[in-house]
């Protein structure tokens, strides 16, 4: 009897051992150095250690796998911060190559940019009928989201301007030359960096451009808003496309304008209300020059002579880099002299290639007299630096 409780107690010793100190442990390289106790003399029972000891053998391991767990978080955060500082880096240097051209979107409302995809006109909540429409072209690589806070914004300034339908025409993903050919939003295509006086211009873009512009002033048409009450303005390359569509392109197509409208004032409706250009540059410049040196009386020239009553505003940067200062008061020159522009405001700002508050307040002053005042005055020039 006392030897069968002594070899229950033997198994019962041994059970409650590591199994890296039982006797099948030759696998382990360190159980051959391992010294094992012999079996206590028969006769000798040998007590079972208490509960807390068979549990707790490794009075450690339970520490050691909260440390492991805390490892391994502390990990995971770590390869998270990494893999999305590698994300930033990547798409930083990815924007680098484009920053210098890309900075010609810069807008009034730089602060709120809204990537997604933009309805391309807005109209001001009214009960009335809008009486007047602005068309609004975007810079180089933005979108119709960049401006379309001026919807909010005149208003603001000016209260019959709620009384105006706002339209941001998105522009094409063309090819752009200074760009590397790499595409991005764009009204035609540059080849020189700034953009001075002199440089090369895109005639076929520009002439596709001016075309996109033709549904939407249809459509305003339709809706009762007709053409002597659409305003054609834009930043940037969207002013370019601007001056172009009223005082070239525009003039050219009066006798078209002319065919559809048989009331008395025909040639006085057939133009734009008024144009907006905003550190933009003339673009047939080269054209003018050529006509004025003629001495030719074709009808080109009397359509252009016959939208030299059409207002123009001009603001620019004195500090602007992109589309350099010098283009202002070389474009302003070129339309007063050789076109004989009458009703011309420009205005510098201290600021780079951009929009000032200030050009902002003067532009709804201007809008409200040329759609619901007396209309633009004569040439006027004022530098805010």
């Amino acid at each position: 009897m006392l030897s069968q409780l002594t070899l229950a107690t033997q198994k019962r010793f041994h059970s409650d051992r590591h199994p890296s100190e039982t006797s099948d442990n030759t696998s382990s390289p360190r159980s051959s150095n391992r010294t094992v106790a012999a079996p206590p003399p028969e006769g000798v029972v040998i007590p079972s250690p208490p509960k807390s000891v068979r549990k707790n053998y490794f009075p450690f391991s339970s520490s050691l796998q909260h440390h492991s767990t805390q490892t391994r978080l502390a990990a995971t955060r770590t390869t998270s911060v990494v893999l999305v500082a590698a994300f930033f880096f990547i798409s930083s240097f990815h924007n680098y190559h484009h920053f210098q051209v890309r900075a010609m979107s810069t807008n009034a409302s730089a602060n709120n940019k809204n990537l997604s995809a933009a309805a391309s006109s807005t109209t001001t909540d009214n009960s009335a009928p809008p009486a007047a429409a602005l068309i609004f072209l975007h810079g180089l690589g933005d979108t119709p989201a960049g401006w379309s806070s001026l919807s909010k914004q005149l208003p603001l300034m000016k209260p019959s301007l709620a009384n105006v339908q706002y339209v941001f025409p998105p522009a094409p993903t063309i090819p752009i030359s200074i760009n590397g050919g790499m595409k991005m939003p764009g009204w035609f295509d540059l080849y020189d960096w700034p953009i001075a006086v002199g440089c090369q211009h895109d005639h076929d873009g520009l002439g596709k451009a001016v075309q996109t512009l033709e549904p939407f002033v249809q459509k305003l048409e339709s809706q009762g808003i007709p053409k002597h009450r659409i305003v054609i303005g834009g930043f940037s390359q969207g002013g370019a496309v601007a001056l172009r569509a009223v005082y070239h392109d525009g003039a050219a197509q009066t006798d078209n304008h002319h065919s559809n409208d048989h009331s008395s004032t025909a040639p006085v409706q057939s133009q734009y209300a008024a144009c907006v250009n905003l550190s933009g540059w003339l673009t047939f410049d080269d054209q003018l020059s050529s006509k004025s040196s003629s001495s030719s009386s074709s009808s080109s020239n009397q359509n252009h002579e016959s939208c030299n009553n059409v207002p123009l505003f001009w603001g620019h940067g004195s500090f602007d880099d992109k589309v350099l200062f010098e283009q202002q008061k070389y474009g302003v020159d070129k339309l007063v002299t050789e076109m004989n522009l009458k009703h011309v405001h420009d205005y510098s700002f201290p600021i780079g290639h951009g929009a000032h508050p200030e050009e902002m307040v003067m532009l709804a002053e201007f809008l409200d007299k040329v759609l619901f005042g007396n209309g633009g005055d004569d040439h006027e020039t004022s530098n805010t630096s």
